[in-house]
């Protein structure tokens, strides 16, 4: 098995540091910073459970290209019955085109059938994050040691 570990974190305590920053936290913090270089030095501690659950079966439909199965159904008719079909087509609304995709997918699901796979147990925590220590406050303030004054974004990671 392959070693997650992170300078010498065990693979749970990676988990439990990967799982205590999330999306949304992140994409908050990310809403109050500046474009800029950062140092940052600081200390957390994370406490708490982290509980991973059992691996379970799920029934997964397999897929089909369809895009590939769309030419290949075209190639079977002429230009003139392409032409009207895409002209139907654009002349759907809606609901017939999520009933008529409904329809098209059952039957690849009939025809395909159904694979079970084991899915990854979910990790689940209860973590509380303290600032052990860190820079002075000044050093903490958000501003960029190179703010980014151009005026260009970029989508943090």
């Amino acid at each position: 098995m392959a070693s997650n570990n992170v300078n010498g974190l065990s693979a749970v305590e990676v988990l439990a540091l990967s799982t205590a920053v999330a999306t949304k936290v992140k994409s908050n913090a990310r809403d109050e910073v500046v474009a800029g270089d950062y140092d940052v030095n600081f200390l957390v501690r994370l406490t708490g459970a982290v509980k991973i659950g059992e691996d379970y079966p799920k029934n997964q439909v397999n897929t089909i290209d369809w895009i590939g199965l769309t030419a290949l159904a075209l190639s079977k008719l002429n230009g003139v019955t392409v032409e009207s079909l895409v002209e139907e087509y654009e002349k759907q609304d809606a609901v017939n085109i999520k009933e008529i995709k409904a329809s098209a997918q059952a039957k690849v699901d009939e025809l395909k059938g159904k694979t079970t796979q084991m899915d990854r147990g979910r990790v689940t925590t209860q973590l509380t994050t303290e600032l052990v220590s860190a820079e002075p406050e000044d050093m903490r303030s958000g501003v960029a040691s190179n703010p980014d004054t151009s005026g260009a974004t970029e989508e943090a990671n």
